[in-house]
């Protein structure tokens, strides 16, 4: 390595100019780069010496784009193990959010600023808060990727402190009277069609009290049972085989992936058992009887018998879940928010916070953040019975005597 000073004679002018080259020799070629001072010069040198040492020299003169690290190596590399709903988000995420910005800029020259000029700019075009904050923590893995292969010397997403979350609305839990009246409504809600009322309109759909037939009643009524009073995921739920139900458990070791139609791992990997509520074996007794003998290896195979896909999934929350919320006068919700059942009646017996996170299949952080206004409502209060609080709804929502085998 040198630095070399080079007078010309500028063909323009016919006046003499002077250089300062530095020399340098990397993978075996020569470099050289040309300054106007001898101290800029210096500088490059001392910083070609420190990169040298430090094993990043090959980032100095890099012009690889963000873009093409993220087609040619992050992609391939990173995502081939994921879900296919999570690689979908990505892309949704990189093509709406980050791709404008940052698919032509080289990698070396993504600085904390420009991630803070991108998110200003985003913000103002009015991109939601918690999509940008997923663009912004996508961004940020991706960069640490490259710097683990040493193709960057820092990350200048995580330079960039997200923006805080809005704290939303505590999460509700229902009680067994409400999952009970859900219940029955379900087990007898049907949507019929009604034409408009003027010429020309569309036809709108309404729902009404019918006699469904058994194996629907029952495999609804055992569905939402295991949501409400076992905490499964629906995912998680519409995977299960009978193989995985034993005495007092359940065996959780895989899920659906309803955007495939094919089985992968549980959300968080591992497997888990859940020590589910006692009317819940009754419920699944009654379904087993009830359930065809061509789909005995599913729990809650759809019509088919395969593996359940978004299109069936669709379809039962439109055909059976929302018309039993509107039949029950239940508020608006999720048949996922049903775990949230299973976690209060096990914060009312007086279980542990690390009892409650195991059983749901999470971390005892997140169980305490979630459901720590239920924490504080239960303190000081007398332990109940959930098994008892479950008999309890029954009897006061009793199921059609088409249904009771199922209580």
């Amino acid at each position: 390595m040198s630095i070399h000073r080079i007078q010309r004679i500028s063909k323009r002018t016919g006046k003499p100019s002077v250089k300062w080259e530095v020399h340098w020799r990397e993978h075996g070629r020569q470099r050289t780069r040309s300054f106007d001072r001898k101290g800029d010069a210096e500088q490059w040198e001392a910083e070609v010496k420190r990169r040298k040492q430090l094993g990043t020299l090959h980032t100095l003169n890099s012009s690889r784009t963000l873009g093409t690290f993220v087609a040619e190596t992050w992609s391939p590399e990173r995502t081939a193990d994921l879900a296919s709903a999570t690689r979908r988000t990505y892309a949704n995420l990189w093509t709406a959010h980050l791709e404008a910005t940052f698919n032509d800029v080289p990698l070396r020259e993504i600085t904390a600023p420009l991630v803070a000029q991108w998110r200003a700019e985003r913000e103002r075009a009015g991109a939601g808060a918690k999509a940008l904050r997923e663009a912004h923590s996508l961004l940020g893995g991706i960069l640490a990727y490259a710097c683990e292969l040493g193709e960057l010397e820092y990350n200048a997403a995580r330079a960039v402190r997200p923006k805080r979350r809005v704290h939303s609305e505590p999460v509700r839990a229902w009680s067994p009277y409400e999952v009970e009246r859900l219940r029955v409504a379900i087990a007898s809600a049907a949507p019929t069609i009604v034409a408009g009322s003027k010429p020309g309109q569309r036809a709108r759909k309404s729902y009404t009290i019918e006699r469904l037939p058994q194996a629907v009643r029952q495999r609804d009524l055992a569905l939402v049972s295991v949501l409400a009073y076992s905490g499964l995921r629906p995912a998680e739920a519409l995977a299960l085989r009978w193989d995985d139900v034993h005495d007092k458990t359940l065996l959780v070791s895989r899920a659906c992936d309803l955007t495939g139609g094919a089985i992968k791992s549980t959300k968080t990997g591992p497997s888990r058992v859940v020590r589910f509520l006692t009317p819940l074996a009754a419920d699944l007794k009654s379904w087993q009887k009830t359930c065809p003998k061509s789909t005995e290896r599913w729990i809650f195979p759809p019509a088919d018998g395969n593996p359940w896909r978004k299109s069936d999934w669709d379809n039962w929350r439109n055909r059976h879940w929302l018309p039993g919320l509107k039949i029950a006068k239940l508020p608006h919700s999720r048949p996922y928010d049903l775990r949230h059942t299973f976690a209060s009646l096990l914060l009312a017996e007086g279980h542990t916070i690390h009892y409650v996170a195991s059983q749901l299949g999470h971390g005892a952080e997140q169980t305490l953040r979630t459901y720590g206004h239920l924490i504080d409502m239960y303190e000081g209060k007398p332990k109940i019975d959930a098994a008892k609080e479950i008999r309890a709804a029954r009897k006061a929502h009793p199921l059609r005597p088409a249904d009771a085998d199922a209580a």
